[in-house]
């Protein structure tokens, strides 16, 4: 199977998702699957980590555009580009790991051309999105 996992935190950033992401890919790839992993733009991987999956980098992201006016055109471009990326590696499945930014074009993508989409919420993500005091 060929397996697309997205997300907008990823290395050099080490964080929980990040770190989360590749260590997923990584056994994906280990199991047998055919496993890409895309990133925002400078997404590349530490010296000191193995990688068995490949890398593809979204040179024309632009992070901070999450919400508003702007962020509709960013949900097509990824919409378009995840689509792209679906029929040049023959991908089966999407996953998206903190799905704040690819998630909605992504998933636009998957509905379009009947691919399975899951999506990953880690906890502290979850209580990020809370109102205080709520």
């Amino acid at each position: 199977m060929a397996i697309l996992v997205c997300s907008v935190d990823a290395f050099p950033h080490i964080g929980g998702i990040s770190v989360m992401a590749h260590e997923l890919c990584n056994a994906f790839q280990s199991e047998g699957q055919q496993t890409y992993f895309l990133g925002p733009s400078g997404v590349s991987m530490p010296d000191d980590r193995d990688c068995k999956y490949v890398i593809i980098e979204d040179r024309k992201s632009q992070k901070k555009i999450r919400h508003g006016a702007h962020a509709i055109n960013e949900d097509k471009r990824i919409r378009d580009s995840v689509a792209e990326i679906i029929r040049e590696h023959s991908i089966e499945r999407i996953i998206a790991l903190h799905p704040f930014y690819y998630g909605i074009g992504a998933l636009a993508a998957a509905r379009a051309l009947n691919i399975p989409f899951s999506v990953y919420f880690h906890g502290f993500e979850l209580k990020s999105q809370m109102i205080a005091g709520s």
